[in-house]
């Protein structure tokens, strides 16, 4: 059996878990006439920015893939470097397109799921993450084996195959440096216009509903955060996979690898192939119970994709890899591959327990001066699986007031718009809290507070 041919299996695979995943999400509640006017506006802008963004890109794709195919028949290459960097972009635009759709629906059933139950919504807002995942490793995976299965016939170098398929990855990059840059220079845009119309000329938070530039800001979000980080991943994905092809490619020949000569080459992308299958495994993990908490749900689906990635790479190298062979003088080994395999997943994973160690080492105390011990109730509630928020009720019975306080690391306290009176009750608890991990922000009324942190104003 040729299993070359499972590696695009694997990437249609993944497309098929996009699409289950995308009607699933879409089959969920939008939530009120309200809540589905505004998502629907934030999506119209979204596709009408990518529209435009995606019609001047299609003009430089055709213009650098002529100049590519006039360079590869000229200095003896191929002219099909053109065709694979075309196929690249396009494979990079889709994989932003699909993140920004399914985004754009996960978000406003996110929020009409999350008034109901938690596990409901992290369940509908990690489908709509996993679609974006998949898409962009699907896409990848397929475009760069099917271009291999392709090319490899028609031509008797290894090298040459390999030159041609990195115009794949040059047209994934090509497409990624606009959407990035593009994107965040319209999210920037729109973020500072939002700042400016709301808090400078008018007062109001920049998420309000009163602000006109509320729904430029939440497009230039999905266009530069999620259609842009698709078209950043994916480059980078195929970038590091044609990498390795390329260092594989350097072994062909040598006696060790007489009768599998390309296993070194196919090598990264079984592992990418295998990565989707496990990936998907993990994502039926993740599940929260009511008061559960979120972060542990994804561990456990991260964690768990990761314990059988590194079991799966190590029957794959050692049944694709010689024990040992030499190069250059130097001699590597099969063991060796699959500790520097691995040595990157675990960075990985580092990289994610060092920032929720950071994150849970820097806390926040947030004193509640609000009269309605609902707000308190509220906020206890919002902020419950977040270890590094701490919320106290000093509560004053006839204040008028309504703000929230900050405290400074350095036990301080900001006395902007709080009464002399709550400054003096606030004395009495001072030497009872500790204060030693509060990171220095500013005082701000409540309703600044949810939206600070992104939460709809009930107040």
């Amino acid at each position: 059996m040729d299993y070359i041919n499972l590696i695009p299996a694997a990437g249609i695979i993944a497309l098929i878990f996009v699409f289950l995943k995308n009607s699933w999400v879409s089959k969920k509640e939008v939530g009120s006439a309200k809540m589905e006017k505004i998502a629907k506006n934030i999506a119209d802008g979204a596709m009408a920015f990518l529209k435009a963004e995606y019609k001047i890109l299609s003009i430089f794709v055709i213009i650098t893939a002529v100049l590519l195919a006039f360079k590869g028949i000229n200095e003896g290459s191929s002219w099909l470097v053109a065709v694979s960097f075309v196929v690249g972009a396009l494979c990079s635009g889709l994989a932003g397109f699909i993140g920004m759709r399914v985004a754009t629906k996960a978000n406003v059933r996110t929020t009409n799921a999350a008034q109901d139950s938690l596990g409901k919504a992290l369940e509908i807002a990690f489908s709509g993450g996993s679609v974006m995942g998949m898409g962009v490793v699907g896409l990848g995976v397929l475009g760069v084996g099917s271009l291999f299965i392709i090319y490899e016939p028609m031509f008797t170098d290894i090298n040459t195959v390999i030159q041609v398929i990195s115009g794949f990855s040059l047209g994934a990059s090509s497409i990624a440096l606009f959407a990035r840059v593009g994107g965040g220079i319209y999210t920037k845009a729109a973020d500072v216009g939002a700042d400016l119309v709301g808090k400078v000329e008018a007062g109001i938070p920049e998420d309000h509903p009163l602000n006109p530039a509320t729904i430029a800001d939440n497009v230039g979000d999905n266009v530069g955060d999620v259609a842009g980080m698709g078209a950043d991943l994916f480059e980078s994905f195929v970038g590091s996979i044609i990498g390795a092809m390329v260092l594989g490619a350097a072994f062909v020949g040598l006696s060790e690898f007489s009768g599998i000569e390309i296993n070194a080459v196919l090598l990264p992308l079984y592992i990418a192939a295998s990565g989707i299958l496990m990936s998907i495994i993990g994502t039926f993990f993740v599940k929260v119970k009511e008061g559960g908490d979120p972060h542990k749900a994804l561990n456990t689906g991260e964690f768990l994709s990761a314990g059988l990635m590194i079991a799966v790479t190590f029957l794959l190298i050692k049944n694709l890899l010689p024990e040992t062979w030499v190069f250059n003088g130097v001699e590597f080994t099969s063991i060796g591959v699959f500790y520097a395999t691995i040595s990157g997943l675990i960075a990985g994973l580092l990289v994610g327990k060092v920032t929720e160690y950071i994150d849970d080492k820097f806390a926040c105390e947030i004193f509640c001066y609000e009269p309605n011990p609902a707000v308190y109730q509220y906020l206890n509630i919002k902020f419950r699986n977040r270890k590094n928020i701490k919320i106290f009720n000093l509560a004053v019975a006839n204040d008028s007031t309504k703000k929230s306080l900050f405290l400074h690391k350095d036990n301080q306290y900001k006395e902007n718009n709080i009464s002399l009176s709550q400054a003096s009750s606030l004395s009495k608890y001072k030497n009872n809290i500790n204060l030693n991990n509060s990171v220095e922000v500013q005082c701000i009324s409540i309703q600044e507070l949810l939206h600070k942190f992104k939460f709809i104003d009930i107040l």
